[in-house]
């Protein structure tokens, strides 16, 4: 099978890419938490920060947060060490073989445009597995390692004070009252679940039984740090 070619990214979209990083780069001098990140809870009187970790429920939290806007910032970017310190911070994690596959149905097997569309082209969708791992591997924002997003480099707080498993969003609620959150009388919604597959089999992904062996190995190391970090174990 011939590699896509991809296109790259036009003028335009590469100012509008120079534009973020120009903001990002003020976040990093200014920082603060975003919009995308303060919610209207507290926990034991303390404010509530979401993080939103991508393809982990995470639209769902923004609902149950109210959040005013979709951000994937890290932490690192925006925070300084005592806005994650002294706020009590949420995030959510996902096994990472399943959140990659929900990122691969849901960018490159659907039919929608999306921001690797408007990167890349149409011929996006025609990536294999192994293609839009290389892919995403250029992009950490991009369901990258989600300890990008869990973890800061603060001796007293190295972690989120509460991070959810999407294989747990059932209990969710009941884990946020017992971390002290008060949700009054808010339930979660269950939003976007349009990219999640389950049980995926070789038929599924297109790829021979070498090739599924392989991916394995290469979402194993470029997972790495999760897998170490949250105990997940590769299926």
């Amino acid at each position: 099978m011939t590699k896509p070619i991809l296109k790259q990214p036009s003028l335009a979209r590469r100012l509008k890419s120079s534009v973020h990083e120009l903001q990002r780069n003020a976040g990093r001098l200014f920082k603060g938490p975003t919009s995308g990140m303060r919610t209207d809870l507290t926990a034991n009187g303390v404010p509530v920060l979401f993080i939103h970790n991508p393809r982990t429920g995470g639209r769902s939290l923004e609902s149950f947060f109210n959040v005013r806007r979709l951000s994937h910032a890290f932490p690192i970017e925006r925070l300084a060490a005592r806005h994650w310190e002294e706020n009590f911070v949420v995030t959510s994690i996902r096994h990472p073989v399943d959140r990659f596959f929900s990122g691969y149905f849901g960018f490159i097997r659907s039919s929608s445009k999306n921001s690797l569309v408007k990167l890349y082209g149409w011929e996006v969708k025609k990536l294999s597995p192994l293609e839009y791992l290389e892919l995403i591997s250029n992009h950490p924002r991009h369901i990258g390692p989600q300890v990008q997003w869990t973890d800061f480099p603060s001796p007293n707080k190295p972690r989120a004070d509460l991070v959810l498993r999407f294989e747990e969003i059932a209990t969710w609620e009941e884990a946020m009252v017992s971390a002290g959150i008060v949700i009054r009388d808010r339930r979660m919604p269950h939003i976007g679940k349009s990219g999640n597959r389950e049980n995926l089999g070789i038929g599924d992904l297109g790829i021979t039984e070498e090739e599924f062996r392989l991916l394995q190995t290469r979402l194993l190391e470029y997972y790495n740090s999760d897998f170490e970090a949250f105990g997940y174990r590769i299926k």
